[in-house]
């Protein structure tokens, strides 16, 4: 699973979630060996991958490292958690769903907060413009992951974070049972 943030506040809120769940949990760093064998490592089959281009306002390192992770044949990619931002100069991403801060599910976007937005099926969001040209089953909107006001805070159990991962997962099931995997 992809998660398009990697500050300490989003590592924090998914490491708190994916233990709840039994999953693992990289930050992606270059090169991508390295970052392959985090992933290998892992005591998990299921991984979360958190990926950050620090504000890049072109295509940055987090995206390249997405791209070529989804690229990896051993690899199955089952959904992506795009995170909203509020910067000005990021595009606009197609997402299946979206989780506002409440842990509502919605068809239309949110913002970092985890407002609704008037976008149906659409963020706004940083390291998440790679996602509209991979190949990924799932990809839900959330806000600020480890934030939204504190109502994802892993101080009282990142609830919004683990909504969005047991969402992804719950569907990735429903997949396979319908292709017979």
């Amino acid at each position: 699973m992809f998660v398009t943030d990697g500050d300490s506040k989003a590592i924090q809120a998914v490491k708190n979630a994916a233990r709840h769940l039994q999953l693992g949990v990289v930050v992606s760093s270059p090169p991508l060996a390295k970052m392959t064998g985090q992933i290998n490592r892992q005591p998990f089959s299921r991984v979360v991958v958190l990926f950050d281009d620090y504000g890049s306002h072109e295509i940055g390192v987090g995206e390249e490292l997405m791209q070529q992770l989804s690229e990896d044949p051993r690899y199955e990619i089952i959904g992506a958690l795009a995170v909203a931002s509020t910067a000005h100069q990021y595009d606009w991403t197609h997402v299946d769903v979206s989780i506002d801060r409440f842990g509502e599910i919605t068809q239309y976007g949110v913002d970092k907060e985890g407002w609704t937005e008037l976008e149906v099926q659409r963020i706004k969001g940083d390291t998440t413009s790679v996602l509209d040209q991979l190949s990924i089953p799932l990809i839900v909107g959330i806000g600020d992951l480890g934030k939204m006001g504190r109502r994802d805070d892993p101080v009282f159990g990142s609830e919004i974070t683990l909504k969005a991962l047991q969402f992804v997962l719950e569907r990735e099931g429903i997949r396979s049972e319908q292709s017979g995997r």
